[in-house]
């Protein structure tokens, strides 16, 4: 009587409710259907960018390959999707075990794909905006506000510069100098005062005048000792003349 009852209630419930739920329903799928055209639009104005065909976006795996392989590789891509469907495999083999440690590790095989997926999904923001040519932050907006951002890129002014960006980032990076450690300023050389065997040798001889023979009177170029007399003898002579 009361399962009756309910399906009498609920029957009434949908013949009232029933224009409005179509309305809601059809409203529903029109804002998914307008959201996946505006994703391939998105990607179809990237794809032509970066000098990709533009139909590759409807594609759906092959659309992501496309992505990954215009940002940063596209074997990364294949790398996720064959780790994938490999777990998915190894799972549904432990699944039939029907065991708590191959429930576990199921679960730990299945957060390890997750991870992965969660870490290049972050790398692969970076890549793009570094693609186009746009700042790292630009990444972080990528991340929160996906849409809105790949909009951005799409629509906009932006460039495809591809991966020279990268290469030129990691050159100018290496090219920089390495910081070297201050140095003090090296003191000046203070001049060496000579050894003892390199002191050349002292003469006590007294210094050697040069003396003209040819301009100078025997008088003066005689000894001291003997000058006194010759003069003496000179001016007696003369006396006598």
């Amino acid at each position: 009587m009361n399962t009756n009852m309910m399906m009498m209630e609920m029957e009434r419930f949908l013949e009232s409710m029933g224009p409005a739920l179509i309305v809601v329903g059809l409203a529903i799928s029109g804002l998914f259907m307008s959201a996946g055209i505006l994703d391939i639009a998105i990607r179809w104005c990237i794809f032509k960018k970066a000098g990709e065909k533009g139909w590759k976006a409807i594609i759906p795996f092959y659309g992501d390959y496309t992505y990954y392989k215009i940002a940063w590789s596209g074997r990364i891509y294949i790398t996720l999707l064959l780790s994938t469907i490999g777990a998915s495999i190894l799972a549904a083999l432990l699944a039939a075990l029907e065991n708590e440690a191959a429930a576990s590790l199921i679960s730990l095989i299945f957060m390890a794909v997750g991870g992965a997926y969660s870490i290049t999904g972050m790398v692969i923001h970076f890549k793009i905006s570094r693609a186009f040519g746009r700042p790292d932050y630009f990444a972080i907006g990528l991340y929160f506000f996906n849409r809105i951002f790949l909009a951005v890129l799409a629509f906009g002014d932006a460039e495809y510069v591809g991966h020279k960006a990268q290469k030129l980032q990691k050159e100018v990076r290496e090219s920089r100098p390495a910081a070297r450690p201050t140095l003090p300023p090296a003191r000046p050389a203070e001049p060496r005062q000579p050894m003892y065997s390199e002191q050349k040798p002292v003469s006590y001889a007294p210094a050697q005048q040069p003396t003209d023979y040819a301009y100078q009177s025997r008088a003066q170029y005689q000894p001291a000792s003997q000058q006194r007399p010759v003069r003496r003898a000179a001016r007696n002579i003369d006396n006598q003349q």
